[in-house]
């Protein structure tokens, strides 16, 4: 039996500036923060993903895999402006989840509520154990 696998791809990363007070460069990356949960029923995965248009991320479930992808934005930049503190991460990002090959992917839904992506994967009925008898 296949067991719950993380596989993370590599994000792209952009350079930002971090504060012209330290001179000093510094490479920001996003990866939103998840919670995948199995309950008897399904499984649910949770995205935080604030500022981030649900137009702009992607779910595939393929192979036993779900892949969620997507792209947060920059802000924009104002020209001639120096930034002192850029804590604010963004880029492209890329999760992938390897799940038991017990999944109904005909009934796999996503919602989008004030920033959280919630998905439901719906469990099929696993093959119960049956003793086979020999004639």
């Amino acid at each position: 039996m296949k067991h719950l696998v993380r596989r993370e791809r590599e994000n792209e990363f952009y350079p930002s500036t971090l504060s012209n007070f330290f001179n000093e460069n510094f490479v920001a990356s996003y990866k939103p923060r998840m919670n995948l949960i199995e309950t008897d029923g399904n499984y649910k995965v949770e995205v935080e993903a604030p500022g981030i248009k649900k137009e702009n991320i992607n779910i595939l479930f393929e192979d036993d895999v779900l892949t969620i992808s997507g792209e947060k934005m920059t802000g924009i930049k104002e020209e001639n402006s120096r930034y002192h503190i850029n804590e604010i991460s963004f880029g492209k990002f890329s999760r992938s989840f390897e799940l038991p090959n017990h999944i109904d992917n005909e009934k796999i839904t996503a919602k989008w509520n004030d920033g959280i992506l919630n998905i439901e994967i719906p469990k099929s009925a696993k093959a119960k154990p049956k003793k086979i008898e020999i004639n």
